[in-house]
């Protein structure tokens, strides 16, 4: 249900991103790889309308980088997609520190949707086995555990309470951290 001024719940974006995350996990390798190009380039138009509305100068440079970043040809095997995940997110990164200490709904659409692209640039590069210290058939039970951790996020969003909107943020949040812990 969305507030007054249309923007969406907290409890409606976490159950997007949640649902997202679920279907990208059920593709394909082809396919997720195009899904997440999608959403890179959703998120490089969220990028060029932040860096036509900032005044900084050096924060313009930052997103003209990340731009760029977003920008580069489609990944098309598991070395392009591990260099562009990195290049990505440490653009990403630097851009959201300049930011700092800034806090508008522009910021936070390119917070969320950053950590969203982040997040599907890890589900894919566990989908396509870029870990090369973890066997095959670990991250066939991790992508089933991670799988089953979003199922049960989700199941806890479905009463739509603050309370289990909160729990269910932070199980997310914790699946998150659990994905992004297979490659720091």
């Amino acid at each position: 249900m969305a507030t007054d001024d249309d923007t969406p719940s907290v409890t409606e974006s976490l159950k997007r991103e949640i649902d997202s995350l679920i279907l990208q996990l059920n593709l394909g390798k082809a396919d997720a790889v195009d899904f997440v190009e999608k959403h890179k380039g959703d998120f490089s138009s969220l990028v060029g309308k932040a860096r036509e509305k900032v005044e900084s100068g050096s924060l313009r440079q930052k997103l003209d980088t990340l731009k760029l970043q977003l920008a580069l040809g489609k990944m098309e095997s598991k070395e392009a997609l591990e260099e562009q995940r990195e290049k990505i997110k440490a653009a990403l990164d630097d851009a959201k520190k300049e930011w700092d200490p800034v806090q508008d709904e522009l910021k936070i659409a390119f917070e969320e949707t950053g950590e969203s692209l982040k997040t599907k640039f890890d589900a894919l590069a566990l989908d396509l086995g870029i870990r090369k210290i973890v066997a095959e058939e670990d991250l066939k039970i991790r992508k089933d555990q991670i799988k089953h951790e979003l199922e049960s996020a989700k199941a806890k969003l479905e009463p739509a309470l603050h309370e289990a909107a909160d729990e269910a943020k932070e199980a997310f949040h914790h699946v998150r951290d659990n994905l992004r812990s297979l490659f720091d």
